[in-house]
């Protein structure tokens, strides 16, 4: 959109608008003579920001004491003039006045209009007619309460008069917004019965965005946006129409994921390579597997294949920290709605050809996986850690996949609810197991470690990790070098740093940093980093959590951290992230758009496509990978003649 008018904007900081607009406040306050003869609506609201600037009672930067006192004496006499203005419009006067105003002024605009109270001079009628007349930006209209009580039918009628204004109810009711977001007022003459046809006019429209149904056909929130299902399915058919149709008319980019198995020797080996910018080939040695086809080693290939990091963590769960900024901050997500970025979206495609081609490699060899992970329950911990009682039920051969993905779903209940008893009593009682009925819930599933996990509980942490470790670190800009880093962590590895190459903005940071203990300051002014601190807010940055059976607690700096009660400790099975990817993979109880493998094919509401169901039964078959690799590591990490997570091999 054009802009009317080049005007200063107070953005609510002296130093930045003082250093950025001086020029042009100067020029302003130099003009004051004039003020009275302002005809146009943008050098009034222009006046408005220049005493907002003012009543900070702080003197921007590039001023003078002098000149900060003189011009705080001339914004004595704004005040009047902008209520003069605005008093004196008649209803056309006032259309005409909204239609020049500049787009970033608008909502000063109805700051003025309701803190000067010229509302009250216009019937509702008056009303309805200014905003039918200047099409008004509902998102700004709505955020002035009082406004919206006073012409509740007037805002109603006009709401109801554009489809397209469904997007703001999609918007406040179902999408997740950013921690600055204001609340909007929606009249109360505004019916459930009024929203749900608005919204169905939204769907029918020639143009509705696709991000928006999604929303609507994902989303709940019955208190505000009441929809029902079918208005959901037609959104949902929409949109899959307008993406179909959309793909048909471009190319678009290809990227592809390759998984292979080659023989390479029979070392282990692996190769990724890149055969075209967008076409990544992972290669895993076939003669490895060929060579070592005992249980043990087939299970420890699922680390081979990075299903978990080094401590244990699942690989597949979303992190912030992963997730491109224009990802985190552009993309319209559901209020309830599990990330799915590209970067998870590539990993989890990635584990699912891992996956899919582990699975027919040793079928081609006479091997079903879910033997492996019975044979895991029923023999391996039992011989190697004498637990008793643990049962897998395995699907037979020429079971149709399904029927596997049924039986696989209750095995996922049956298995943490076997290990919660054996957690909880130290025993599995098989009549007290077939007592019970209640669903797995997750986060609920213990730990026989204590201590396992830590979050971060401080805020001063968080931006510890923040400043040190993000891409929108201020601290990774600085002029005396051209090297390319992704984090300040990064520029303190390539470059001996001085505090005199920081501006005066950078400093308040570092001076954080410094009373924090992360960085030291020499006498020279060189800065010299606490690398054992730094490795603990890599792994709250990064990974969002640590694993303290693996951390030396006993040590500065996490000791302090502990001490000081700046990392919260749990104990279950699955960390907090495991947790919300198990959910979102299982059923529909945390997120909006979870794949709810569980109840779909435990209530056969699941697709008939045969390859979906394969796919589907991949996942499971991950998820049960996960669930073993976190069920041993418990019995490894307490048992004292463990110093690996590894599967052993002479169990079997």
């Amino acid at each position: 959109m054009p802009r009317k008018y080049e005007g200063f904007l107070f953005y609510g900081h002296p130093d930045l608008s003082g250093v950025n607009k001086s020029e042009r406040c100067k020029k302003i306050f130099e003009d004051f003579e004039n003020w009275e003869a302002y005809s146009n609506a943008n050098q009034i609201i222009e006046l408005y920001n220049l005493n907002k600037l003012i009543n900070l009672d702080k003197k921007p930067v590039l001023w003078t004491d002098e000149l900060y006192a003189l011009n705080k004496e001339r914004s004595k006499r704004i005040c009047g003039i902008i209520c003069k203005f605005f008093s004196g419009l008649t209803l056309e006067q006032l259309k005409a006045v909204y239609n020049e105003i500049d787009v970033l002024y608008i909502a000063d605009f109805w700051d003025i209009f309701c803190k000067t109270k010229i509302y009250l001079k216009y019937s509702e009628d008056e009303f309805q007619e200014f905003l039918f007349a200047s099409k008004v930006n509902l998102g700004l209209l709505l955020k002035k309460k009082y406004l919206i009580e006073k012409f509740g039918i007037a805002v109603r009628n006009y709401i109801m008069s554009n489809p397209m204004h469904a997007e703001t109810l999609v918007t406040e009711f179902l999408q997740k917004h950013q921690e600055d977001w204001g609340p909007l007022y929606f009249p109360k003459e505004l019916s459930t019965e009024n929203k749900q046809e608005l919204i169905k006019a939204y769907i029918d429209s020639p143009d509705p965005n696709p991000n928006y149904l999604s929303l609507i056909a994902q989303e709940d929130n019955p208190n505000e946006l009441k929809l029902d299902s079918k208005t959901k399915f037609d959104a949902y058919k929409k949109k899959k129409e307008l993406t179909q149709a959309f793909f048909k008319e471009r190319k678009g980019v290809v990227a592809t994921l390759s998984v292979e198995f080659c023989p390479m020797g029979g070392e282990g080996n692996t190769i990724y390579r890149q055969e075209a910018p967008s076409n990544m080939i992972f290669q895993y040695d076939q003669d490895w597997i060929d060579q070592n086809l005992d249980y043990p080693t087939l299970l420890n290939n699922f680390y081979w294949f990075d299903f978990v990091d080094n401590r244990g963590r699942c690989n597949f769960v979303w992190r912030r920290a992963e997730a491109s900024l224009v990802e985190l901050l552009m993309n319209t997500k559901g209020r309830k709605e599990y990330p799915s970025d590209i970067g998870f979206r590539a990993a989890n495609y990635l584990a699912l050809l891992q996956m899919s081609n582990y699975y027919n490699f040793l079928r081609s060899r006479g091997i079903e996986i879910e033997n492996i992970f019975k044979w895991f329950f029923e023999v391996y911990l039992l011989e190697e850690f004498g637990a008793e009682g643990f049962v897998y039920e395995a699907s037979s051969p020429n079971t149709t996949t399904g029927e596997r993905n049924k039986l696989i779903a209750t095995q996922i209940d049956h298995v943490l609810k076997q290990f919660d008893l054996f957690c909880t009593y130290g025993i599995i009682d098989r009549e007290y197991l077939e007592f019970t009925s209640q669903h797995t819930i997750f986060k609920d599933v213990p730990s026989m470690i204590p201590c396992k996990y830590a979050y971060s509980d401080s805020t001063f942490l968080n931006q510890e990790a923040e400043y040190l470790f993000s891409r929108a670190s201020y601290l990774i800009y600085i002029d005396s070098t051209d090297e390319i880093v992704e984090s300040f962590y990064d520029l303190l590895m390539v470059r001996n740093l001085n505090i005199s190459e920081f501006n005066e903005i950078q400093r308040g940071q570092l001076d954080f940093l410094v009373d924090r203990g992360l960085i030291k300051i020499t006498t020279e002014g060189y800065l010299r980093l606490d690398r054992n601190r730094a490795a603990i807010l890599r792994q709250i940055y990064e990974k969002e959590y640590l694993c303290l059976s693996y951390e030396k607690t006993d040590d500065d700096p996490l000791k302090s951290m502990l001490d000081n009660n700046e990392l919260k400790v749990e104990s279950s099975l699955f960390s907090r992230p495991e947790q919300k990817y198990l959910n979102y993979i299982l059923n529909k109880s945390e997120f909006s758009n979870g794949l709810d493998l569980r109840n779909k094919y435990i209530h056969s509401t699941h697709s008939l496509d045969e390859h979906a169901q394969f796919e589907d039964y991949m996942r499971f078959l991950m998820v049960m990978a996960i669930i073993i690799i976190k069920i041993n590591e418990e019995f490894c990490l307490r048992g004292s003649n463990h110093n690996t997570c590894l599967f052993e091999a002479e169990a079997q």
